[in-house]
């Protein structure tokens, strides 16, 4: 904490913004920053660029170091990545890519090569290749579609029930990734090297995206959607759907939906 501080009195410049509060903001939020350090981030214009964390001129206030150093510190808390835990993976890279945007890098380089600062837990950043953070940059924004279907699963986990909203969630996520501004692809690209094109890098996410929601519909939205799951999807339609099916002439090819329309034939089932 104290190092970080010394670091930034090292590298804060006031001058002109160099992006739009729109630009910024959307950054930060697509990096689930809370809104309300979004905000702050997207006023102050914060951006990391040739070696200095630019803050717009007009924020040139006796306090400003101060609030520019809560944001930026409520950023860098990092969550440990665990495979035994759910949604650890998006939660663990996003704070990364956040803290690299606002010169974690630089930070760390200015502790490392202070005589009087151990760098015993610092050794490991050295492993933060570019290939590193172009593959965090990918599970971070990708993500979004299995995260929170997973988050609704353990709010309520009858997909047959939800199948609707389970569908509109993958739309949703798939929606609101292709629609990230040019700027924000641009601004992570830039993390990972100058081989790493905004474009390449957007097309790598949608990619991994798509694969999630493929994957989700070929395991369970897809047979939620058919036989017997499918006479449920409705609570209150519950008996129309299983009077439907005894009307039906064609036997379905599902072994427990054919016993329900024989047993449904046969009057031997109530709702």
């Amino acid at each position: 904490m104290e190092r970080s501080f010394s670091w930034l009195v090292t590298v804060v410049e006031f001058g002109p913004r160099r992006a739009s509060e729109a630009e910024v903001s959307s950054l930060w939020l697509a990096l689930d920053v809370e809104p309300e350090f979004a905000y702050i981030l997207s006023e102050f214009g914060l951006v990391f660029a040739d070696g200095r964390l630019w803050v717009d001129q007009t924020f040139q206030q006796p306090d400003a170091l101060d609030k520019v150093a809560a944001a930026v510190l409520h950023v860098w808390r990092f969550r440990k990545y665990t495979d035994s835990r759910w949604l650890s993976a998006s939660t663990s890279a996003k704070p990364l890519i956040a803290a690299l945007r606002l010169g974690l890098e630089s930070c760390v380089r200015f502790t490392r090569d202070d005589p009087k600062a151990s760098d015993c837990f610092l050794h490991g950043f050295a492993k933060l290749t570019p290939d590193v953070v172009y593959a965090a940059t990918v599970l971070a924004l990708s993500s979004c579609v299995s995260q929170s279907l997973i988050v609704a699963l353990l709010e309520d986990d009858r997909v047959a029930r939800h199948v609707q909203k389970l569908e509109d969630i993958v739309t949703e996520e798939l929606q609101w990734l292709t629609s990230l501004p040019h700027s924000v692809w641009a601004d992570l690209a830039a993390l990972a090297g100058k081989d790493r094109s905004p474009l390449s890098l957007r097309s790598e996410v949608v990619h991994s995206a798509l694969v999630s929601a493929g994957y989700v519909e070929y395991r369970f939205l897809r047979q939620a959607r058919g036989l017997p799951w499918s006479l449920v999807r409705d609570e209150g339609a519950v008996c129309a759907r299983v009077d439907e099916l005894a009307q039906c002439d064609q036997v379905p090819q599902d072994p427990t939906s054919a016993k329900i329309q024989t047993l449904a034939k046969l009057g031997s089932v109530t709702c």
